[in-house]
């Protein structure tokens, strides 16, 4: 048997305290990391109309929906559709139509992060693998909701790759992207109800 810490050591003592005073501080931390916890879909789910109004006719105009339906902490599902006005400028009361139920998409969040503003989450279909690039990132800031879809991006726009340490993940980027993304006027906000 091989002795750590033998009896004759001056500094046995001061390594047990050590070691004890490690543990212990671990113990307090619960063991964890310093990541925040994550945030809950349910911050998502709703109805969502785009800021952006097409105009049809004099007397017929539409946003752009997304429906998002909180299965569990981490999974939900988005369908698409519009929300329809009886004028040409999207205000007063719409009409949600959906597309049909079974062209939901089934997402699973594996990843989010948040600042004072903004709350993110990355998705993937649910099918996919932990290690693939997400398909998309929803992120929350006020009354806004910005989705950024890769899927579609990459193979519009396929981008150089970023630089290290740059990942998809990056919140520096979301948070960029963002603001980008509100100042056109890209974004969702809810439907009134």
């Amino acid at each position: 048997m091989t002795t750590l810490f033998p009896a004759t050591s001056p500094t046995a003592p001061l390594t047990r305290l050590s070691l004890l005073a490690l543990a212990a501080a671990l113990a307090g931390c619960g063991g964890g990391s310093d990541d925040p916890p994550p945030q809950d879909v349910a911050l998502l789910a709703g109805d969502w109309q785009s800021q952006g109004c097409t105009v049809i006719g004099s007397r017929l105009s539409e946003r752009s929906l997304l429906r998002l339906v909180r299965q569990d902490a981490t999974l939900f599902t988005q369908s698409y559709g519009a929300v329809v006005y009886a004028n040409g400028d999207c205000t007063g009361n719409g009409t949600v139509r959906l597309l049909p139920p079974e062209t939901a998409t089934p997402l699973v969040v594996r990843r989010t992060a948040s600042t004072g503003s903004l709350a993110v989450f990355w998705a993937h279909w649910t099918q996919d693998s932990v290690d693939s690039t997400p398909y998309g990132r929803w992120a929350l800031k006020g009354d806004f909701m910005c989705p950024a879809f890769y899927a579609v991006v990459l193979a519009i726009f396929p981008p150089p790759p970023p630089p290290p340490p740059h990942t998809s993940y990056d919140l520096e980027i979301a948070t960029r992207q963002t603001d980008e993304m509100l100042q056109r006027r890209a974004c969702y906000t809810r439907v009134p109800a």
